[in-house]
């Protein structure tokens, strides 16, 4: 057997553990297919505007990480600390502001290998651990303040149709008191002196501002100042300057979304 037969054969089962969160919603809405037979109601159950804002969400931000645009970021915040405290404190406070512009996952994504390669280079791999889990918490806590900070967020956002403003006044104090707690937590790190973190990024695609239009796009679309149909300009330009990052999406997102991985038993009846 040939290397690239061997290859062939692993690549099914490579994309169904990368997927394996969609695979699942998958399963159990057939399953919940069972319990509640199909009929003409099942067309209600797909919410289109939810589903369309986060496809073009997570096909902005797979293109803005294929360029790297997350990494450079995140080197020129962590690089004019010269203290662990101050170091520490960069890394959570970016990650919670990333969570709230990028969603959560994109933030850790882009921000762990550079807190594990900043603590690393300068000799303090024993606050990996703390600084890995307070970097999650604030992942999870900082996307609360904005409709697009989870997939939780857009859609509550999008199917209940409530205002930016109303939504941002009832996160807001919930929003404050975890900061405040993270803030606590990370003035326990030591102010020890470190050396200059030999991390080093570079913009280095035109693309980038190109996919950066397409994110403001979308944010247009999510606070309704842009009709629905807009976000057919995120794939039409993805499939001219980076068709891969299309299909590098991950679609088990979608299926984390409430309303979209709902199954048939569980959307009857649902309140809006």
């Amino acid at each position: 057997m040939t290397e690239r037969s061997a290859n062939r054969r692993r690549r099914p089962g490579a994309w169904a553990r990368r997927h394996a969160v969609l695979l699942i919603a998958v399963a159990l809405a057939a399953g919940s297919a069972v319990l509640v037979p199909p009929d003409p109601a099942y067309l209600a159950y797909v919410d289109l505007r939810t589903l369309t804002l986060l496809f073009c969400m997570l096909a902005t931000i797979t293109a803005l990480q294929r360029v790297r645009f997350f990494a450079a970021i995140a080197t020129r915040v962590v690089r004019p600390f010269r203290t662990l405290r101050g170091l520490v404190l960069a890394l959570v406070l970016a990650t919670a502001a990333a969570s709230a512009l990028f969603t959560n996952d994109v933030a850790l994504l882009g921000f762990l290998p550079l807190a594990y390669r900043a603590l690393d280079s300068t000799g303090h791999r024993g606050s990996l651990a703390f600084t890995f889990v307070m970097m999650t918490v604030a992942a999870n806590l900082g996307g609360m303040i904005t409709p697009f900070g989870s997939p939780h967020n857009l859609y509550l956002h999008a199917f209940y149709e409530i205002p930016t403003l109303r939504f941002v006044e009832i996160m807001l104090w919930p929003f404050l008191v975890s900061i405040v707690l993270i803030l606590v937590l990370c003035l326990l790190v030591p102010r020890a002196p470190i050396a200059r973190p030999e991390v080093d990024i570079a913009f280095t695609s035109r693309r980038i501002f190109v996919y950066l239009l397409l994110f403001a796009l979308v944010i247009a679309i999510v606070f309704r100042a842009l009709p629905l149909w807009a976000g057919l300009a995120v794939p039409l330009v993805l499939l001219v300057t980076d068709r891969r990052a299309l299909a590098r999406l991950d679609w088990g997102c979608s299926a984390r979304s409430p309303r979209s991985s709902s199954s048939p038993a569980t959307s009857r009846g649902s309140p809006r």
